[in-house]
Parts: structure tokens; C-alpha cells; sequence
């Protein structure tokens, strides 16, 4: 799936769910899909998170100890691999279920599900016309912003991790720099 249509779909969910400021609040958005929420001890710090689909329910697990800009980032992702794919099946006896996971292999970019979900959730918590108008008025306030001063500001406002701003915002083309 490419860039746009991934765009359009994070932009269609937020249009259908009336969602219009930041920031996403991306558990009530997992609870009108009708996805449960857990936070757990996962025993390993590189898995940030999990989607398991087992019949109609659906529940996404986060990492308990992890920061909660970086839990919201996970729970946008598990989102996007909701609509966006399909999962894994695993077979346990007689009964099959579907699971997509978060780890350190998901900010790699070597799986193109994982690019998905990380672009579903980038284009979900920071939209970029949001980001747009934020970036114009803070420009329009203060001549001497830095960038660095920019992705904080973006960062605090939308509740994301400044390195989830910097990347977007250089995807963006509206930095230069990380």
C-alpha cells in the first residue's frame, strides 16, 4: 500500500470518528473499533506491543513499562494493522487466531507491514495538515524558533516522542535535520 492511500486511511478513520484536535486519543479510538487494551509486562523491553485477533475479539496489548508517548505510537500502530493486514495465524488445537506485533525489528523498515503500521500511526497521531497549521502559527509567533525548539513544541502538543516528531517532521520536508 503506498504513502497516500495509508494517509487516507488514517485521515478516514479520524473524519468517521469526528476526531479533530490533538491529541489522538488512541484508546477511545481502539474502543470504538471495538479493540480491548491491555498493559502488560511484556518480559522483554524490544517488544513494544502485540494485536491479537481471535474470532471477533480483538485486543492489543502494550508494554506496561515503556513511556507513554511511546504506548500511544504502539497502540496507532496495532490500529494500523488492524485495518491495514491481515496477521499471522497461529493454530492452538482446533482454534485459530491472528497476531501482529510491535518489536525493535518494526522500526527497522525491513518488513513492509511494519512500514505500514508505522506510517498508519505517524498519519494518525500527526496529521499532517495539523502539523501544518501548528508549524504556521508557531512560525507566525516567533521568528526565532529552532528547529529543535519546533519538534519539542510539536512533540509536547501532539504527545508523541520528539524523535516520532523529528522523523515526521523531515518526512515532511519541514525540518532538515534530526
Amino acid at each position: 500500500m503506498n504513502s497516500s492511500a495509508i494517509a487516507d486511511e488514517a485521515t478516514a478513520l479520524l473524519k468517521r470518528l469526528k476526531i479533530t484536535t490533538a491529541p489522538v486519543l488512541v484508546e477511545t479510538i481502539a474502543s470504538k473499533l471495538g479493540i480491548e487494551i491491555h498493559y502488560l509486562d511484556h518480559g522483554d523491553d524490544s517488544i513494544s506491543g502485540m494485536l491479537v485477533r481471535d474470532g471477533f475479539d480483538k485486543t492489543i496489548t502494550v508494554n506496561a513499562s515503556h513511556p507513554p508517548t511511546r504506548q500511544r505510537f504502539t497502540i496507532a500502530h496495532e490500529i494500523g494493522h488492524d485495518l491495514l493486514h491481515e496477521g499471522e495465524v497461529f493454530l492452538d488445537g482446533s482454534a485459530a487466531f491472528r497476531v501482529n506485533r510491535r518489536d525493535a525489528a518494526s522500526s527497522e523498515g525491513s518488513f513492509t507491514e511494519e512500514i505500514e503500521a508505522n506510517r498508519f500511526a505517524a498519519n494518525l497521531l500527526m496529521p499532517e495538515p495539523w502539523i501544518q497549521e501548528q508549524v504556521a502559527q508557531l512560525l507566525g509567533d516567533d521568528d526565532g524558533i529552532t528547529e529543535a525548539g519546533l519538534v519539542t513544541h510539536l512533540a509536547n502538543h501532539f504527545q508523541v516522542s520528539k524523535a516520532a516528531m523529528s522523523t515526521r517532521l523531515l518526512v515532511l520536508g519541514i525540518i532538515q535535520s534530526a
